[in-house]
C-alpha cells in the first residue's frame, strides 16, 4: 500500500513539473499552506481531517503510533478530525512524511523574517535559481511548508544585501 502512495504522489509531481515553465515554479512546490481564517493552532494533527481524534491516531501511519494534536506532518489537510471506528491504513511511516510533535508554522521557522513577514528560503531560491522558481516571498505567520526547520530568525543567515522589488 505505501509503495503505491508514493509512486501515485511521484507521478503527480512529476506532471506539476513537466507542465511548468522555466521559471515558473511556485510555493506550491514546496507545499506552501495557509490557513483559511484565523486559526491558532493550524497545520497540526488536532484539526486535521486524517486524525483519528478519539484514538489519537493518524488514518495513514499503524495503530501502534500514538498522535498527538500538537504533532504535524506533511500531509496535514485541514478540517473537522475523524472520530469513531476509523481504523489506520499503515500506508506511510511517520518518517516518511516529516512527523514532528510541535508548531510547524512560519511564525516558528528559523527561514521567517517576522518585521517583513517574508521567507528568507525562498528569498534565497530565487536568487539562486531565477530561472527555476519564482517564489512569492511574503508569507503569513500561522502559513506553513515543508522547508520548515525550528528557530529564530537571523537576517545574515538568508540575504546577501538587500532584495530589490
Amino acid at each position: 500500500m505505501a509503495s503505491s502512495v508514493r509512486n501515485s504522489i511521484t507521478k503527480s509531481i512529476e506532471e506539476v513539473i513537466e507542465t511548468k515553465k522555466q521559471g515558473d515554479r511556485d510555493r506550491t512546490a514546496f507545499g506552501y499552506l495557509e490557513p483559511p481564517g484565523d486559526i491558532p493552532k493550524f497545520a497540526q494533527c488536532g484539526n486535521c481531517l486524517l486524525w483519528i481524534k478519539n484514538k489519537k491516531q493518524c488514518y495513514w501511519f499503524t495503530a501502534e503510533k500514538e498522535v498527538v494534536a500538537e504533532a504535524s506532518c506533511i500531509l496535514y489537510v485541514y478540517g473537522k478530525p475523524m472520530e469513531g471506528n476509523f481504523k489506520p491504513v499503515d500506508a506511510v511511516t511517520p518518517e516518511e512524511v516529516g512527523f514532528v510533535n510541535g508548531k510547524v508554522r512560519c511564525e516558528n521557522c528559523d527561514a521567517f523574517d517576522p518585521e517583513e513577514s517574508k521567507c528568507g528560503i525562498f528569498y534565497r531560491i530565487n536568487e539562486e535559481l531565477p530561472t527555476v522558481f519564482n517564489l512569492d516571498e511574503k508569507v503569513k505567520p500561522k502559513a506553513c511548508c515543508n522547508a520548515f526547520y525550528r528557530g529564530k530568525f537571523r537576517k545574515e543567515d538568508f540575504k546577501e544585501g538587500e532584495h530589490e522589488e
